[in-house]
């Protein structure tokens, strides 16, 4: 499971916006998906991006 989060904020000028995005915030350290059939068990495992932020401001003109 996964647990992202984005704040947005466009004040009333509206040329510029901030927003925080927040990625991974439970710090997973795999991705991890099993298939089952009748036959077969398929796991697809793959390493992801440890917990981050990012802070981003946007100016229009």
């Amino acid at each position: 499971m996964f647990l992202d989060a984005t704040f947005r904020y466009r004040p009333k000028n509206k040329k510029l916006e901030f927003s925080f995005v927040a990625k991974n915030l439970l710090n997973e350290d795999n991705f991890e998906q099993i298939q089952t059939t009748d036959f077969s068990t398929n796991i697809y495992r793959t390493n992801i991006l440890p917990r981050y932020f990012l802070l981003n401001m946007t100016y229009n003109f």
